[in-house]
């Protein structure tokens, strides 16, 4: 059994607590969504009064560290938070997004934890203890075929060519007949990938604490993660440690050829 940490423990009666209420208004766009002619001032709102909810239990916890938001510049020292990875999914009343708290100190991840409201599922991530998701240890798959692997691809805010890059990728899988999908849930993906659901996910992302957020939790979850695929400083990859190497020559002997 995988023993949490005192703080692990408060952060997930923290985005427990918070995800009850995002749970009650996403259960009434659900509910709603095929009368609702305009939600998105619904949505703000849920989406602002998640975050301040958040940033309120995080102050009663260590009222001197600063909280950031995961896309902001941060601090040695501070909370990093995503409330709602994926407001696309969130106001179609699809439930697939990530509430995401991680504790950083002194320039390095100490605690992480995702969390899904609407299947009341948490993944847990400690320095040096690895991860698990309700009590059940993590670890990425042990795939070693690229022909029996899924891949993930998330496109969200891809520039030109970087998108260029991934839509490549999605061609060539489909033409070698692997499995892939796609999802605009960045942090659903990846929990998808700690527990062995996927092998790969490639991405596009500019937030320098994503990168260490995930490359602190593939360390710990026997992961592989590569910040700069075809050398463009905000596109990556994570994946186990087999399929990733295929993947990164797949894409960067493409991104040659062009």
């Amino acid at each position: 059994m995988f023993h949490l940490s005192p703080l692990l423990n408060i952060l997930y009666k923290l985005t427990r607590s918070a995800g009850k209420n995002i749970l009650r208004d996403f259960s009434e766009i659900e509910r709603l969504q095929s009368s609702i002619k305009n939600s998105q001032g619904f949505v703000d709102k849920s989406l602002r009064n998640l975050n301040q909810n958040i940033e309120d239990n995080l102050l009663k916890i260590k009222k001197d560290v600063k909280i950031f938001n995961i896309y902001e510049p941060s601090q040695q020292t501070c909370w990093l938070i995503l409330p709602l990875d994926s407001e696309i999914n969130f106001s179609r009343g699809i439930a697939e997004f990530m509430i995401t708290v991680a504790y950083k100190e002194n320039n390095k991840i100490i605690d992480c934890i995702f969390y899904n409201p609407t299947n009341d599922d948490a993944f847990f991530f400690g320095n040096g203890v690895g991860g698990s998701k309700n009590d059940f240890k993590l670890r990425v798959s042990e795939k070693k075929k690229i022909s029996d692997s899924l891949i993930s691809i998330n496109y969200k805010n891809a520039a030109n060519e970087e998108l260029k890059i991934l839509e490549n990728l999605q061609i060539s899988l489909k033409r070698k007949k692997i499995n892939s999908r796609v999802n605009h849930s960045l942090f659903y993906e990846f929990s998808l990938l700690t527990e062995g659901k996927i092998d790969a996910l490639a991405f596009y992302d500019s937030s320098e604490n994503i990168k260490e957020i995930f490359s602190f939790i593939l360390k710990e979850t026997g992961g592989f993660f590569i910040e700069k695929l075809c050398n463009k400083k905000n596109l990556h990859l994570a994946s186990n440690k087999y399929i990733g190497k295929i993947i990164k020559e797949m894409i960067e002997n493409k991104y040659e050829d062009q």
